[in-house]
């Protein structure tokens, strides 16, 4: 008996806690190690230029942390690219999203048609609509990129 009872408040706190770690823990967690990352990449960086300059203190400093950080490509050539892939990415999303969400919604009318009714499909169903809500938020944010592309075309 006793035995049935810690599993069951211990199916209690699971039920409880995985959602938090996964809603809450997790997103805390990465955010943490991204910037975790960036300070040691600058603290790394740092220490380099102090090496060099102590070996040679005659150097200039400022072309010296050009040729240390990688070359970035334009502005333009960066919007363009990404424009590219909102637009990709967010008509593939948007077309699976729709085609499933219209399938599994047509099968599921036909199994309540039929008399067998099979929640399954209603639920597949949901599980699409957020695939097609963020192909629809890539192709708003390609509309948003290719207005600031022409923008900045337009001051060049």
């Amino acid at each position: 008996m006793d035995t049935q009872v810690f599993y069951l408040v211990l199916k209690d706190i699971i039920s409880i806690a995985l959602p938090l770690v996964f809603a809450i823990l997790l997103p805390v967690a990465l955010v943490w190690l991204y910037y975790r990352n960036k300070k040691h990449e600058t603290e790394k960086r740092t220490e380099i230029v102090l090496a060099a300059l102590d070996k040679n203190p005659n150097l200039d400093v400022q072309e010296f942390i050009k040729a240390l950080n990688p070359h970035r490509k334009p502005l333009a050539e960066q919007l363009l690219m990404r424009l590219h892939w909102e637009l990709l990415v967010g008509w593939a999303l948007t077309i699976i999203g729709a085609l499933f969400i219209i399938s599994f919604f047509t099968f599921g009318v036909y199994s309540i048609y039929v008399n067998q009714i099979r929640d399954g499909f209603f639920m597949l169903m949901l599980f699409f609509l957020p695939v097609f809500g963020v192909g629809v938020g890539l192709l708003v944010a390609a509309k948003t990129c290719k207005k600031a592309l022409k923008q900045l075309e337009g001051k060049q």
